[in-house]
């Protein structure tokens, strides 16, 4: 059986898209962690994987924007997302779920909040 694949497009890697990628690998899952927002588009593109951690405020291509485009196209049918953002408010992630995404995470994240959310959307590895 495969691990399962996540994604993580989070444009601040040193601080947030490098922590992601360690906890979730440590956890057991693939993890491919983007800090460009364009590259991580094109690779959903070409391999969408099982879970997507979606950071809604970046350069170029937005998550609000990446977002959209997933829940636009049947090639993404099945993906779970998670969106990170830094604005604790209501309207960001009523608009967030209201667009498909599984949880919204308030940075600053913890670890075990991370690894909940993930279980909860995909399951543990």
């Amino acid at each position: 059986m495969s691990r399962k694949r996540v994604y993580a497009i989070e444009n601040n890697y040193e601080e947030v898209g490098y922590f992601i990628e360690t906890v979730l690998t440590l956890e057991g899952y693939e993890v491919k962690a983007f800090d460009d927002s364009r590259a991580g588009a094109a690779a959903l593109r070409a391999s969408p994987p099982d879970l997507l951690v979606l950071d809604l405020v970046m350069p170029g291509v937005t998550g609000w924007e990446i977002l959209a485009m997933v829940r636009s196209d049947p090639a993404f049918t099945g993906m779970a997302v998670i969106v990170l953002t830094a604005a604790a408010d209501s309207e960001v992630e009523e608009r967030a779920c209201a667009q498909g995404a599984g949880a919204v995470l308030v940075k600053p994240i913890s670890a075990r909040q991370l690894v909940r959310a993930v279980e909860q959307e995909v399951g543990k590895p």
